[in-house]
């Protein structure tokens, strides 16, 4: 039975609530993936010296990068790219792979632009051309990217670590933003042959992990009638289409329609 986890997924695809799914309902220990699990007091002292007026942003990611780099595959970075050179770092653990429709997510992160230099701006179209370098933690070198190319990048690397897994005869499971928010029991029940002390009961969450406001009521209705498509107008949605790449989202149910 393996009794350890590894959760990799981007911003906005519920790796804090299957987090909490698998805690909540198992003894089993996920690993840390987040600056504050890695380094809780490097994490507070550097939100001091920012609020301070002592250090700037771009000083305090610098910094949480070089703590990350130190840090071996079951220590990396929650949203970093998953090309490792050997999969075998994950021998008696399991991955989970955090994933979710692209053109959802891309309206996630104009929402929310985490590690986004100057946010997102209001205009779709124009978050859609906008150009950032990655953080180093990213594993992705520093490169510029925009939301859709980083989408690929993370995206291809997850399948490229999931081949790398089958070829070690070790285990990982990919979980959907959308069955999170509208099936958490069907979704703690694909997890739970690779846990350990699982309860008898099924626990769900009942609100989301970040805005208690938003309720599982809320996010069924957003994802089941896919209500992200409103804040999408048809050119950006046409985009989207050519700038993505499919071939690797098939297996996911995900298609360009």
């Amino acid at each position: 039975m393996v009794k350890r986890v590894k959760i990799f997924g981007e911003r906005h695809t519920s790796t804090n609530a299957v987090k909490n799914i698998i805690e909540r309902n198992s003894k089993t220990t996920v690993f840390p993936s987040s600056a504050r699990e890695v380094d809780s007091d490097l994490v507070d002292s550097l939100n001091a010296g920012k609020n301070a007026g002592e250090i700037t942003t771009a000083d305090r990611e610098r910094t949480l990068d070089a703590a990350f780099e130190t840090k071996g595959p079951r220590l990396a970075w929650k949203h970093a790219a998953t090309r490792f050179e050997d999969a075998r770092a994950f021998k008696g653990c399991h991955v989970v792979f955090c994933v979710r429709h692209p053109a959802s997510w891309i309206v996630g992160m104009q929402r929310g632009p985490y590690h986004i230099p100057d946010g997102a701006p209001a205009d779709l179209a124009t978050f859609l051309g906008k150009r950032w370098h990655t953080l180093r933690r990213e594993r992705l070198a520093g490169q510029e990217v925009s939301v859709t190319e980083l989408y690929n990048l993370k995206m291809a690397s997850f399948a490229a670590l999931q081949v790398q897994l089958m070829a070690a005869g070790l285990t990982f499971t990919v979980v959907r933003q959308e069955d999170v928010a509208t099936d958490q029991s069907n979704v703690f029940a694909r997890l739970r042959p690779h846990l350990d002390g699982t309860t008898r009961r099924f626990s769900p969450l009942i609100a989301s992990t970040k805005d208690p406001d938003k309720t599982e009521a809320y996010y069924r209705d957003y994802y089941d009638n896919e209500r992200w498509r409103e804040d999408i107008d048809p050119a950006s949605m046409a985009r989207i289409r050519d700038e993505i790449d499919w071939g690797p989202l098939a297996v996911y149910g995900y298609h360009p329609d």
